[in-house]
Parts: C-alpha cells; sequence; structure tokens
C-alpha cells in the first residue's frame, strides 16, 4: 500500500527500488492504472504529480533488468477527498434537549433537535 493522498495536492516523490539483477531498470505498469494525473518515471522508477480524482487505484508495477529478467508488484493506493467528515460518531442525544459534543481537536457541534429531525450547527 502506498501512502495515502490528497486530490489536487501534489505528492511526495515515491521512489521504486529493485533489488538482484543487472541494471540499468525499466519501470512499467502491466496491469491496471495509476489515477489520473500521476506518471512513473520508467527509467528512474520515481513516481511524481497530483492526482485529480479521489478513491482506491490497484495496478502492478513491473520492473525489467538489462537481461529482460522481470520482478512484479500489485500496489494499492487510497486518494482522499480534500474535505471529508472525519466524525466517526456522535454521542446519544435527547428528544428535544439541546446536544453538544466537543472534538478532539476542541471545536463543537451544537444543535437543537427537533421531533425526529437532526438540526446541527458546527464551530469551525
Amino acid at each position: 500500500m502506498l501512502p495515502r493522498s490528497k486530490k489536487s495536492v501534489e505528492i511526495t516523490p515515491i521512489i521504486l527500488k529493485a533489488a538482484g539483477g543487472k541494471q540499468p531498470y525499466i519501470w512499467s505498469i502491466i496491469s491496471g492504472a495509476l489515477p489520473n494525473g500521476i506518471e512513473l518515471n520508467a527509467t528512474t522508477g520515481i513516481i511524481t504529480g497530483v492526482p485529480v480524482d479521489k478513491g482506491d487505484a490497484t495496478f502492478d508495477i513491473q520492473v525489467t533488468d538489462s537481461e529482460g529478467t522481470t520482478a512484479q508488484k500489485k500496489f494499492l493506493w487510497f486518494i482522499a477527498d480534500n474535505l471529508s467528515i472525519s466524525t466517526g460518531a456522535l454521542a446519544d442525544a435527547v428528544k428535544d434537549e439541546h446536544y453538544e459534543q466537543v472534538g478532539a481537536s476542541g471545536k463543537s457541534a451544537s444543535g437543537m433537535l427537533a421531533s425526529n429531525m437532526v438540526s446541527l450547527s458546527f464551530d469551525c
């Protein structure tokens, strides 16, 4: 698994390494695809770029040495959206009672529950 990255944010270059064989190496994608906006340099084995879409990407990379010997490896990469909700769960609430929950960051979510509907305001 490759490090998580964010959509529209330039990634820290990822340097692929091979062990054994005879240099120089040639790197290629043999199955699947890198995320849009990301490139693999075939001679250096460095992955760079800015992902334009969020989501999972799975692909197989192959390295070939100067004698034609190959090795392959499958990779999984998750590209996150720039904005996401990080709250995993909220504390229980009571109907028609004021509600407030303070998160680890010290910011609060509060509101008034009316009937079966929840109205929350976020202090960011």
